[in-house]
Parts: structure tokens; C-alpha cells; sequence
């Protein structure tokens, strides 16, 4: 197994979270803003990460951070609590 990345100030990272069986990770289309509204209120005004893009697809999504300190282990707590 390779190991972690380690996490570093001012580092882009490639944040990914995938449905488990390809099953879809949004309840539906409703759902999406719910989602954003989470990630910028909870993480990226909270911890002043920068989201560079968000591709929302039907069964995962793909989010550039960048994390200004050394704490994206902060992210999937947050945006994803029952993950």
C-alpha cells in the first residue's frame, strides 16, 4: 500500500468521494445545493480553503482544494459526516 500524501500549507489537493457500488451520492438534483451550500459554509469559509472547481456527477464528485494551513483532514468529517 502506498503511503499518504502528506498535507502541506498552500498544497492543491484532489478531493474525491465515490458511491459505494457506483450507487449515486446525491439523493437527487435538489440535493446538489444542499451539498455546495455545506461545502462553503462549513469548510471553505470555515478554514479558508479555496475550492477551485466542484464536478458533481451522479455517483461522485471531484473537488481541487487548496488548504491555506496543513488541515484538509478536516474535510471529509464535514462534508460527508456519515462517510
Amino acid at each position: 500500500m502506498q503511503d499518504p500524501t502528506p498535507i502541506e500549507p498552500s498544497a492543491v489537493y484532489r478531493v474525491k468521494s465515490r458511491g459505494k457500488a457506483r450507487q449515486g451520492i446525491f439523493l437527487d438534483d435538489d440535493d446538489r445545493p444542499g451539498f455546495l451550500e455545506i461545502l462553503g459554509g462549513r469548510v471553505v469559509e470555515r478554514y479558508g480553503w479555496i475550492c477551485h472547481v466542484c464536478c458533481l456527477m451522479t455517483d461522485h464528485c471531484h473537488l481541487p482544494i487548496e488548504t491555506p494551513n496543513a488541515d484538509l483532514s478536516y474535510f471529509s468529517p464535514l462534508v460527508f459526516p456519515s462517510a
